[in-house]
């Protein structure tokens, strides 16, 4: 497995910016000299929080100076009073910031209280629903936008990486390439153990692609074209909440049997409208390979073999006639990974403009990025637009609507494993004694192909001509989006109707250089092409009361009753030319032979689902969820139902 070295490059504007005070700010010595401190008065105080405890290390700042100073260990502070001071910030961390009116007091007595942020953090949890954390009888963890962008990566699930616990995630080095994600293990030998995408409420596809149907289990014939997390726009996001666990997913039915990865993006925000433009630059190379042995060359059993893959031949220094005719030492040069690799680059920027008109709400966001692999002739460009507006159109009732669109476009992805085109075991298998850059002109004098062992080998092992000759191309057009409107009955009751999709049409092309392939249907080349096209549309409603303090008591009560239709449609077209007859013409039309196949489904389910939930004191909570399932795929006498109960302590 290939790691890679980053070098990341930055540079982050913001126009119409905000300013004030933040508690915390760094504070200045307070025997600075100014024209203020010569007609300072001392003041003493204890900082203290609700038990009576000292608290030691409490920041206490002059509001408008850098005059400030710290309690010591008793919790104990003194400072110099300017005459233009008229308020003390008294700020430590894990406690509510105070505003303490400078009076002519000479001593004071300050007492902070703990803040409640943890307890009360909200959460967005199944159906697009917000809850406190500590009201949830199951794992949930969030993950703030600003966390994905810190050490920006391409692709959002590798920003993920370590930041949830249970998750594991595994990506590939391509550029736009996919991810495997599990949750807390897996749950299927042979079946999908993928967790369920869902953006802004809406189910998102996250289906791994695939150019070709010609793969087996060691990944021969199959290119990665990304997935749907890798196209999302990292700049986009407000933050990801992943679900764990059946009581977590129950409303999602089966679909969300792996658990949930709920992404929120961005909204607009009031007031005058703001424009952030960010911009990316990240170098990476091969920083770890796997270990070779350059004291042997090419041979077996300390012999030389000019048709032999391995390096167990005479020591370097020996005098041999090579593969190119020259007699000549063999000698270790220029034979590892990273002699044929390229450095790979990434420079992204993205645009976003938020404001409002009126009531309502807007933000636009539009993003670029373009991506150079560490294999040669791999790139990536991909671009994002999206639109989002909502606020309240009448009295009560408010819109949510988004549309968001992209386009990618790769080039050059290298096929996985045992694959003849990739380029990666063609290196594992060239001797030690191969220097890689002899061939690297890909042709000779005569037009021939370079190849180190081209008489008796099916496929040219030389990596530059696997990654020159042949090659592939996909584009992805995607566009997803909903539209949502809410009415707040009144102050217990209010219901949704909302309807989202996801659709994307995706085109591949993979082409063949004759000379490349010595066996049958490929020594004259070979085109396929590909078109893929999935469309889910998803009508759902929800009606939700919540009470508090119910009959004047301690109990409280929420109860949502929704339902969803969801319609799912997929059809693809492949068509394969063996043998061209005008050489490097790549078409169908060109083919000596041609094969096609087509493929159709489409699937429906309707749903029914109810979550309710009971607490006493805020303190005790009671949660029922319930499910069912009528879905197209299954007898009409068969529906899915789930129904899951739970009682906790919050804490």
């Amino acid at each position: 497995m290939l790691r890679k070295k980053l070098f990341i490059l930055s540079v982050t504007g913001l126009m119409l910016l905000c300013s004030g005070y933040a508690p915390g700010m760094s504070v200045n010595a307070q025997n600075a000299t100014s024209s203020s401190t010569q007609n300072s008065r001392k003041i003493t105080g204890v900082v203290t929080d609700t038990q009576g405890e000292p608290i030691i290390g409490a920041t206490i700042l002059v509001q408008g100076t850098g005059i400030g100073t710290a309690t010591d260990i008793d919790g104990k502070f003194s400072l110099d009073i300017p005459s233009n001071g008229k308020t003390l910030i008294v700020s430590f961390i894990g406690f509510d910031a105070q505003e303490i009116p400078i009076t002519s007091n000479t001593t004071y007595k300050i007492q902070l209280s703990g803040t409640d942020y943890a307890l009360d953090e909200v959460v967005v949890t199944a159906l697009g629903m917000k809850r406190e954390k500590k009201a949830l009888g199951y794992s949930v963890q969030d993950v703030k936008g600003d966390a994905l962008i810190e050490n920006r990566t391409a692709n959002i699930a590798t920003s993920l990486n370590g930041k949830i616990a249970g998750m594991n995630i595994s990506s590939t080095s391509v550029p736009g390439g996919s991810n495997r994600i599990v949750i807390r293990g897996n749950n299927s030998i042979s079946g999908n153990n993928m967790p369920l995408v869902v953006v802004d409420g809406i189910p998102f596809d996250n289906s791994q692609g695939v150019d070709d149907v010609n793969t087996n289990s060691w990944g021969a014939g199959y290119s990665d074209t990304g997935d749907g997390l890798s196209m999302l726009n990292p700049d986009d996001v407000e933050s990801i909440s992943v679900l764990k666990g059946p009581s977590a997913t129950a409303l999602y039915g089966s679909r969300g049997g792996n658990g949930v990865i709920l992404v929120t993006t961005k909204q607009g925000q009031g007031g005058k409208t703001k424009v952030s433009y960010n911009s990316n630059f990240t170098f990476e190379n091969v920083m770890i390979q796997p270990e070779f042995q350059n004291e042997f060359g090419q041979g077996t059993d300390g012999a030389y073999v000019a048709t032999s893959r391995n390096s167990w031949g005479p020591k370097m220094g020996t005098v041999v006639t090579d593969w190119t005719g020259q007699t000549r030492a063999m000698e270790a040069k220029n034979n590892d990974y990273s002699d044929f690799m390229d450095t790979g680059t990434s420079w992204s920027n993205s645009l976003d403009v938020t404001g409002s008109s009126g009531k309502m709400n807007y933000r636009v966001g539009m993003s670029n990025t373009t991506r150079k692999g560490v294999i040669p002739n791999n790139k990536l460009n991909k671009t994002n637009f999206s639109v989002r507006a909502g606020g309240e159109i009448i009295k009560n009732l408010t819109l949510d609507a988004k549309l968001n669109y992209t386009y990618q476009k790769g080039e050059g992805r290298p096929e996985f494993s045992a694959s003849g085109f990739n380029p990666i075991f063609a290196l594992i298998y060239t001797p030690r004694s191969i220097n890689l850059h002899e061939m690297k002109d890909v042709f000779d004098k005569d037009g021939k192909i370079i190849d180190w062992y081209p008489s008796m080998l099916t496929v040219v092992n030389n990596p530059y001509a696997l990654t020159s000759l042949s090659g592939n191309k996909d584009v992805t057009n995607r566009i997803n989006g909903f539209a949502s409107l809410s009415y707040e009955v009144n102050s217990w009751l209010k219901a949704m109707i909302r309807f989202g999709g996801d659709t994307y049409g995706k085109k591949t092309e993979k082409w063949i250089r004759h000379d490349l392939i010595s066996s049958a249907g490929y020594k004259d080349g070979r085109f396929s092409t590909g078109q893929y096209n999935m469309a889910e549309y998803n009508a759902d409603f929800l009606v939700t009361a919540q009470k508090e303090n119910i009959a004047s008591s301690k109990f409280s009560g929420m109860l949502s009753v929704g339902g969803n239709l969801m319609n799912r449609q997929y059809n693809s077209f492949y068509a394969t030319a063996e043998g061209l007859n005008i050489p490097e013409l790549y078409t169908i039309q060109n083919g000596q032979s041609t094969t096609t196949r087509t493929y159709k489904s489409e699937k429906e389910v309707q749903s029914l689902y109810a979550l309710g939930q009971l607490s006493w004191d805020n303190y005790l909570f009671f949660d029922v969820t319930v499910r069912n399932d009528w879905s197209s795929t299954l007898p009409r006498t068969i529906a899915r139902s789930s129904i899951l109960h739970s009682l906790w302590v919050g804490l």
